[in-house]
């Protein structure tokens, strides 16, 4: 049985303006914000906060795996 918190984080309803860290580091950078969101091919389009050119896309499923994201701007990440 999922607890509300699992519910809220397994169906991601809204992810634009949403911010997300990698936990490892992805094109330099682990913090991303959602600018774009397609339901249709559950691809999520995001950009790093330090450097807004740098543009990153994954699939809704990868986000929900805790062991590569963590939603929010978490510090000190390990790198």
């Amino acid at each position: 049985m999922k607890n509300t918190y699992d519910n809220c984080y397994n169906n991601l309803i809204n992810l634009n303006g949403s911010k997300w860290t990698s936990l490892k580091t992805k094109k330099g950078w682990h913090h991303f914000e959602v600018f774009s969101f397609s339901k249709k091919t559950q691809i999520v389009s995001m950009f790093a906060v330090c450097d807004k050119k740098i543009i990153l896309t994954v699939k809704k499923t990868e986000l929900k795996n805790k062991g590569k994201w963590k939603k929010g701007w978490v510090k000190n990440v390990k790198i």
